[in-house]
Protein backbone atom coordinates (compact mmCIF):
# COMPACT_ATOMS: atom_id res chain seq x y z
CA UNK A 1 0.00 0.00 0.00
CA UNK A 2 1.39 3.37 -0.97
CA UNK A 3 2.23 5.81 1.82
CA UNK A 4 -0.23 8.39 0.45
CA UNK A 5 -3.16 5.97 0.73
CA UNK A 6 -2.03 4.87 4.17
CA UNK A 7 -1.88 8.47 5.38
CA UNK A 8 -5.44 9.06 4.15
CA UNK A 9 -6.68 6.08 6.15
CA UNK A 10 -4.96 7.37 9.27
CA UNK A 11 -6.62 10.76 8.86
CA UNK A 12 -10.08 9.30 8.20
CA UNK A 13 -9.97 6.61 10.90
CA UNK A 14 -11.16 8.86 13.78
CA UNK A 15 -14.19 9.78 11.68
CA UNK A 16 -15.05 6.25 10.59
CA UNK A 17 -14.45 4.32 13.83
CA UNK A 18 -17.19 6.04 15.92
CA UNK A 19 -19.80 5.08 13.33
CA UNK A 20 -18.52 1.51 13.18
CA UNK A 21 -18.50 1.25 16.98
CA UNK A 22 -22.17 2.28 17.15
CA UNK A 23 -23.35 0.37 14.12
CA UNK A 24 -25.60 -1.84 16.29
CA UNK A 25 -27.63 1.12 17.59
CA UNK A 26 -31.25 0.90 16.47
CA UNK A 27 -33.29 4.03 15.93
CA UNK A 28 -36.90 5.08 15.43
CA UNK A 29 -39.03 8.22 15.24
CA UNK A 30 -42.01 8.87 17.49
CA UNK A 31 -44.76 11.43 18.11
CA UNK A 32 -47.20 11.99 20.93
CA UNK A 33 -49.44 14.25 22.96
CA UNK A 34 -49.76 14.94 26.66
CA UNK A 35 -51.53 16.93 29.30
CA UNK A 36 -50.85 18.03 32.82
CA UNK A 37 -50.35 20.90 35.24
CA UNK A 38 -47.87 23.72 35.57
CA UNK A 39 -47.08 26.20 38.32
CA UNK A 40 -45.71 29.51 37.09
CA UNK A 41 -43.90 32.07 39.23
CA UNK A 42 -42.94 35.46 37.77
CA UNK A 43 -41.22 38.24 39.67
CA UNK A 44 -41.42 41.69 38.05
CA UNK A 45 -39.49 44.78 39.13
CA UNK A 46 -40.87 47.99 37.64
CA UNK A 47 -38.74 51.16 37.72
CA UNK A 48 -40.94 54.12 36.77
CA UNK A 49 -39.47 57.46 35.71
CA UNK A 50 -41.60 60.56 34.94
CA UNK A 51 -39.08 63.37 34.42
CA UNK A 52 -41.58 66.04 33.35
CA UNK A 53 -44.07 65.65 36.21
CA UNK A 54 -44.60 68.99 38.06
CA UNK A 55 -42.30 69.42 41.01
CA UNK A 56 -39.12 67.41 41.13
CA UNK A 57 -40.34 64.69 38.80
CA UNK A 58 -41.07 61.08 39.76
CA UNK A 59 -38.66 58.18 40.01
CA UNK A 60 -39.82 55.08 41.90
CA UNK A 61 -39.61 51.30 41.86
CA UNK A 62 -42.07 48.52 42.72
CA UNK A 63 -41.72 44.74 42.83
CA UNK A 64 -44.44 42.08 42.54
CA UNK A 65 -44.51 38.28 42.28
CA UNK A 66 -47.28 36.31 40.57
CA UNK A 67 -47.93 32.60 41.16
CA UNK A 68 -50.40 30.71 39.02
CA UNK A 69 -51.28 27.04 38.53
CA UNK A 70 -53.07 25.88 35.40
CA UNK A 71 -53.58 22.98 33.02
CA UNK A 72 -51.53 22.49 29.87
CA UNK A 73 -51.52 20.63 26.58
CA UNK A 74 -48.42 19.19 24.94
CA UNK A 75 -47.43 17.82 21.51
CA UNK A 76 -44.02 16.39 20.67
CA UNK A 77 -41.94 14.56 18.06
CA UNK A 78 -38.54 12.95 18.39
CA UNK A 79 -35.94 10.46 17.23
CA UNK A 80 -34.71 7.80 19.64
CA UNK A 81 -31.65 5.52 19.58
CA UNK A 82 -31.32 2.26 21.52
CA UNK A 83 -28.54 -0.19 22.22
CA UNK A 84 -29.40 -2.96 24.65
CA UNK A 85 -30.72 -1.29 27.80
CA UNK A 86 -29.35 2.16 26.88
CA UNK A 87 -31.51 4.86 25.34
CA UNK A 88 -31.14 8.43 24.16
CA UNK A 89 -33.29 10.73 22.07
CA UNK A 90 -33.67 14.21 20.62
CA UNK A 91 -37.15 15.67 21.10
CA UNK A 92 -39.01 18.85 20.13
CA UNK A 93 -42.01 19.94 22.23
CA UNK A 94 -44.76 22.55 22.03
CA UNK A 95 -46.66 23.35 25.26
CA UNK A 96 -49.83 25.45 25.48
CA UNK A 97 -51.59 26.92 28.51
CA UNK A 98 -54.17 29.73 28.68
CA UNK A 99 -53.32 30.61 32.30
CA UNK A 100 -53.28 34.31 33.23
CA UNK A 101 -51.52 35.39 36.43
CA UNK A 102 -52.97 38.50 38.08
CA UNK A 103 -51.13 40.58 40.68
CA UNK A 104 -52.14 43.86 42.31
CA UNK A 105 -50.11 46.04 44.64
CA UNK A 106 -51.02 49.30 46.36
CA UNK A 107 -48.17 51.82 46.12
CA UNK A 108 -47.85 55.42 47.25
CA UNK A 109 -47.09 57.77 44.36
CA UNK A 110 -48.73 61.20 44.49
CA UNK A 111 -51.63 59.48 46.17
CA UNK A 112 -52.92 55.95 46.55
CA UNK A 113 -52.14 54.17 43.27
CA UNK A 114 -52.84 50.49 42.67
CA UNK A 115 -50.61 48.70 40.16
CA UNK A 116 -52.14 45.68 38.42
CA UNK A 117 -50.18 43.19 36.32
CA UNK A 118 -51.45 40.35 34.12
CA UNK A 119 -48.90 37.89 32.76
CA UNK A 120 -49.50 35.16 30.21
CA UNK A 121 -47.29 32.80 28.17
CA UNK A 122 -49.66 30.85 25.90
CA UNK A 123 -46.99 28.89 24.00
CA UNK A 124 -43.64 27.55 25.06
CA UNK A 125 -41.26 25.51 22.89
CA UNK A 126 -38.51 23.07 23.88
CA UNK A 127 -35.63 21.19 22.29
CA UNK A 128 -34.42 18.41 24.59
CA UNK A 129 -31.76 15.76 24.83
CA UNK A 130 -32.99 12.62 26.63
CA UNK A 131 -30.83 9.93 28.25
CA UNK A 132 -32.46 6.78 29.60
CA UNK A 133 -32.14 3.18 30.71
CA UNK A 134 -34.49 0.18 30.34
CA UNK A 135 -35.01 -1.29 33.79
CA UNK A 136 -37.03 -4.07 32.15
CA UNK A 137 -38.00 -4.61 28.51
CA UNK A 138 -41.15 -2.48 28.82
CA UNK A 139 -40.10 0.09 31.43
CA UNK A 140 -37.87 3.05 30.58
CA UNK A 141 -36.59 5.65 33.05
CA UNK A 142 -34.92 8.80 31.74
CA UNK A 143 -33.39 12.19 32.47
CA UNK A 144 -33.67 15.14 30.11
CA UNK A 145 -32.02 18.53 29.66
CA UNK A 146 -32.92 21.13 27.09
CA UNK A 147 -33.50 24.70 26.03
CA UNK A 148 -36.81 26.54 25.86
CA UNK A 149 -38.37 29.78 24.68
CA UNK A 150 -41.73 31.49 25.10
CA UNK A 151 -43.27 34.93 24.68
CA UNK A 152 -44.35 36.58 27.93
CA UNK A 153 -47.32 38.93 27.49
CA UNK A 154 -47.74 41.60 30.18
CA UNK A 155 -50.66 43.97 30.69
CA UNK A 156 -50.05 46.82 33.15
CA UNK A 157 -52.57 49.22 34.67
CA UNK A 158 -52.38 51.85 37.41
CA UNK A 159 -55.56 53.17 39.04
CA UNK A 160 -55.55 56.31 41.20
CA UNK A 161 -57.58 56.14 44.44
CA UNK A 162 -59.41 53.04 43.09
CA UNK A 163 -61.33 55.18 40.63
CA UNK A 164 -59.54 56.64 37.60
CA UNK A 165 -57.00 54.94 35.35
CA UNK A 166 -53.75 56.88 35.08
CA UNK A 167 -51.44 54.45 33.27
CA UNK A 168 -51.84 51.44 30.99
CA UNK A 169 -49.83 49.49 28.43
CA UNK A 170 -49.39 46.03 26.88
CA UNK A 171 -46.01 44.55 26.04
CA UNK A 172 -44.43 41.29 24.83
CA UNK A 173 -41.01 39.88 25.71
CA UNK A 174 -39.38 36.76 24.26
CA UNK A 175 -37.81 34.72 27.04
CA UNK A 176 -35.15 32.00 26.81
CA UNK A 177 -34.17 29.43 29.40
CA UNK A 178 -33.31 25.88 30.30
CA UNK A 179 -35.24 22.70 31.19
CA UNK A 180 -34.34 19.71 33.33
CA UNK A 181 -36.67 16.78 33.99
CA UNK A 182 -37.21 13.18 35.01
CA UNK A 183 -39.63 10.73 33.47
CA UNK A 184 -40.67 7.15 32.85
CA UNK A 185 -42.37 5.33 29.98
CA UNK A 186 -44.16 2.00 29.83
CA UNK A 187 -44.51 0.23 26.48
CA UNK A 188 -47.99 -1.23 25.97
CA UNK A 189 -46.79 -2.93 22.80
CA UNK A 190 -44.16 -2.38 20.11
CA UNK A 191 -45.80 0.87 18.94
CA UNK A 192 -47.63 2.53 21.86
CA UNK A 193 -46.31 3.74 25.19
CA UNK A 194 -47.58 5.71 28.18
CA UNK A 195 -45.41 8.13 30.13
CA UNK A 196 -45.18 10.50 33.08
CA UNK A 197 -42.74 13.38 33.46
CA UNK A 198 -41.82 16.17 35.89
CA UNK A 199 -39.86 19.24 34.71
CA UNK A 200 -38.32 22.39 36.10
CA UNK A 201 -38.09 25.38 33.75
CA UNK A 202 -35.94 28.40 34.55
CA UNK A 203 -35.86 31.38 32.21
CA UNK A 204 -32.95 33.76 32.14
CA UNK A 205 -33.49 37.15 33.71
CA UNK A 206 -34.82 39.58 31.11
CA UNK A 207 -35.42 43.30 30.91
CA UNK A 208 -37.16 45.77 28.63
CA UNK A 209 -38.08 49.45 28.65
CA UNK A 210 -41.58 50.62 27.71
CA UNK A 211 -42.26 54.26 26.86
CA UNK A 212 -45.80 55.21 27.85
CA UNK A 213 -47.55 57.80 30.02
CA UNK A 214 -48.34 58.45 33.68
CA UNK A 215 -51.09 61.01 34.44
CA UNK A 216 -50.71 61.93 30.71
CA UNK A 217 -47.02 62.81 31.26
CA UNK A 218 -44.39 60.94 29.20
CA UNK A 219 -43.06 58.08 31.33
CA UNK A 220 -40.46 55.34 31.09
CA UNK A 221 -41.11 51.89 32.62
CA UNK A 222 -38.04 49.68 33.05
CA UNK A 223 -39.32 46.10 33.54
CA UNK A 224 -37.17 43.25 34.89
CA UNK A 225 -38.50 39.67 34.75
CA UNK A 226 -37.49 36.55 36.72
CA UNK A 227 -39.80 33.68 35.60
CA UNK A 228 -39.75 29.96 36.45
CA UNK A 229 -42.13 27.02 36.08
CA UNK A 230 -42.74 23.56 37.51
CA UNK A 231 -44.60 21.08 35.35
CA UNK A 232 -45.97 17.53 35.57
CA UNK A 233 -47.61 15.74 32.66
CA UNK A 234 -48.83 12.42 31.37
CA UNK A 235 -48.15 11.40 27.77
CA UNK A 236 -49.11 8.87 25.13
CA UNK A 237 -46.78 8.29 22.17
CA UNK A 238 -46.68 6.27 18.98
CA UNK A 239 -43.44 4.69 17.76
CA UNK A 240 -42.93 4.45 14.01
CA UNK A 241 -41.05 1.23 13.29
Amino acid sequence: MKMRKLSKLVILAPLVIPFAAHADWTHHTYAGVGGGWQQTSIKINNDLTVPSQPGSGLDTSTSVRSNKGAGLGNAFVGMAFEQGAEYWAIEADAIYSNATADTSQAVYRAGNDVDTYQEQMPWRYELDGIMGHYFEPNLLGYFKVGVTSGQLKTTYNTVYANSSQIASFNTDKQLFGGVVGLGAQYAINSNWNLGVEADYIRFGNAAQTVNSTYFSYPASYALHYKPEQYMVKATVAYRFN
